[in-house]
């Protein structure tokens, strides 16, 4: 065999051998950790479609393709936003007719919107990883469960798949609009309303760009549909991480729930107790205040009442080892303090 020719078939093997195992890892993750797969897929179309990179695990890239990526998503983000403005300059129009003048109303509200939402994504993929890699990772050694992963995706899959239908049927159906009205009225198909170009404008050059406003209104719409995507598949995923809490505080329940009984019932008993000696500091003061001065009783009983609030005066208390006095002020201090420990901690 020729040098060339087998270098040739050994670089062929040298490509399917990795992309076999590339092929593998992604079903191997697909099965272990559904959530990081379809995240990561997002992350990556979300990447194709200019926005940046949120995933957080760091990727190799080349010098030549960190170029070309960034022209290329200073090419589609300058589209859409300058498509953009140019469809809310349309508001200075004066020959709009009464459904393009209704639709501009949407459009120049809803558009602008869109671009809010993924501008604020580039904007912010640093904190979208740190999000993405805390739900996906930080608890993942601790608690996991691909049963519970697996709802999760199931859940997200029918928010997302209900969203995209709606959406992209409704701009199905406005694209079909536009063809009958023009079929109908001889107007050029038109999607969203502009300044440039109107009605009365033709050739070549306004065709292109009326074809460019068309595709337009679906890639910001494809924009919106990630953005709002991410941010389901976030929600709904940490809203079953509190499935897996639950799940593990069943397991601990069942483990040493007893002892934790054991301890509220002593921790109300000591409350209890100090309760007690609070209200039996204030004996002497109620008896005194009871009248029994104004009351024509015998010398002895007056005696007795006098000993009573005598021997209430000394105090009667418990002692945690000898070091603390358990009273109701002391022991409302020490609960105070250790939930201020606590929060400081956690």
């Amino acid at each position: 065999m020729d040098p060339p020719l087998k270098i040739t078939v050994l670089l062929f093997i040298a490509i399917s051998v990795v992309n076999q195992d590339t092929m593998n890892a992604s079903k191997s993750l697909k099965e272990t950790h559904p959530q990081k797969y379809y995240l990561k897929l997002m992350c990556k179309f979300i990447y194709f479609m200019g926005m940046g990179d949120c995933w957080y695990e760091k990727t190799k890239r080349s010098k030549t393709h960190k170029v070309l990526y960034g022209i290329w998503a200073f090419i589609i983000n300058a589209y859409v936003i300058l498509t953009t403005i140019n469809g809310v300059l349309a508001n200075f129009r004066s020959d709009l007719l009464v459904k393009e003048r209704n639709d501009l109303i949407q459009f120049s509200f809803a558009h602008p919107s869109f671009c809010l939402k993924y501008i604020i994504l580039i904007f912010q993929k640093e904190r979208v990883r740190v999000l993405l890699e805390r739900m996906l990772e930080g608890t993942r050694s601790i608690y996991s469960s691909v049963e519970i992963d697996r709802a999760s995706m199931k859940s997200a899959f029918i928010y997302v798949s209900s969203m995209v239908v709606s959406t992209f049927g409704t701009l199905l159906f406005a694209t079909i609009d536009g063809i009958w009205t023009h079929i109908k009225e001889g107007i050029p198909i038109r999607t969203e309303v502009v300044l440039y170009p109107t009605r009365s404008d033709s050739g070549v050059f306004v065709n292109i760009l009326r074809v460019m406003v068309e595709l337009h209104w679906w890639c910001i719409v494809t924009y919106m549909l990630l953005v709002n995507a991410l941010s389901t598949f976030s929600l709904t995923f940490t809203g079953y991480k509190f499935k897996l809490v639950r799940r593990c505080a069943q397991n601990m329940q069942y483990a040493i729930g007893n002892i934790y009984s054991i301890q509220v019932i002593e921790t109300t008993a000591l409350m209890v107790m100090t309760l007690v000696r609070l209200v039996a500091s204030m004996v002497g003061t109620s008896i005194f205040h009871s009248g029994w001065d104004m009351v024509p009783v015998s010398k002895s009983l007056r005696c007795m009442v006098v000993v009573s609030i005598q021997r209430s005066q000394v105090p009667v208390y418990m002692s945690a080892f000898g070091i603390i006095m358990l009273s109701h002020a002391n022991f409302v201090t020490l609960m105070r303090s250790s939930y201020s420990f606590f929060a400081v901690m956690y």
